[in-house]
């Protein structure tokens, strides 16, 4: 296992516990009385991201840590991850100041842009179907309001 390896998984670990004992309860609405509560699924999925990381952790590190690996992080490999963190970082500000469907519309057409994906075509259908059919299966299918 490489050294980025197991970094990535254990901020994963450190994240899921975070999101399960601190975000979710903090940000999840109460509960309706009636199905499962907002804060189920969000917990189940944190919990098998978590479970997920430590698994691999367990299985890289019986290996043992390769502290260069084959490829060493360069200063390429620390921008490239930086323009996409930095654009899926303004996903939660363009869903509050433009809304669920055209925020995640831009925020998609962003992201193919900076991939260097150049098919318009492509990348319409997908900005434009991916977001509305993500709404449409959150609101009408399980009733969770989007921002």
């Amino acid at each position: 296992m490489r050294i980025q390896e197991f970094c990535v998984n254990m901020l994963l670990m450190i994240g899921s516990i975070i999101m399960v004992l601190f975000i979710i309860p903090e940000w999840t609405p109460e509960s309706q009385g009636y199905g499962l509560a907002a804060s189920t699924l969000p917990n189940a999925m944190c919990a098998v991201i978590g479970v997920l990381a430590c698994f691999q952790l367990a299985c890289g590190l019986r290996r043992g840590l390769l502290w260069n690996g084959e490829h060493p992080v360069s200063r390429d490999v620390v921008i490239h991850l930086a323009k996409y963190f930095g654009v899926m970082l303004l996903v939660f500000p363009a869903w509050k100041w433009l809304g669920f469907v055209p925020g995640g519309m831009a925020v998609l057409a962003l992201l193919y842009v900076v991939t260097g994906i150049r098919n318009r075509a492509a990348i319409a259908v997908i900005c434009l179907l991916l977001p509305v059919v993500c709404y449409v299966l959150l609101w009408y299918g399980l009733h969770i309001p989007t921002p």
